[in-house]
């Protein structure tokens, strides 16, 4: 849960994966199955990171929000 910042406006969510192939995947998952709007931020050479647009940012909320710990609420803006 703490793994994630606001970025523009959206959620940069930090993650592990080490190739493009396999964040384009939870991209693509993300987007299907939950429909929220996704892109790929690439911070140096193989650092890919996913950003949720502001426009999902709701959505989002709604999503997650059963699952958050009261301590890491204010990482997607519910305080």
């Amino acid at each position: 849960m703490s793994n994630g910042k606001f970025v523009n406006g959206g959620v940069q969510l930090i993650t592990y994966f080490h190739t493009s192939e396999d964040i384009e995947k939870l991209i693509s998952m993300l987007n299907n199955r939950y429909g929220l709007i996704c892109s790929i931020h690439v911070r140096k050479k193989a650092l890919y990171r996913v950003y949720i647009a502001k426009e999902s940012l709701e959505l989002l909320r709604t999503l997650v929000s059963p699952y958050i710990i009261p301590s890491m609420r204010n990482k997607i803006g519910l305080y």
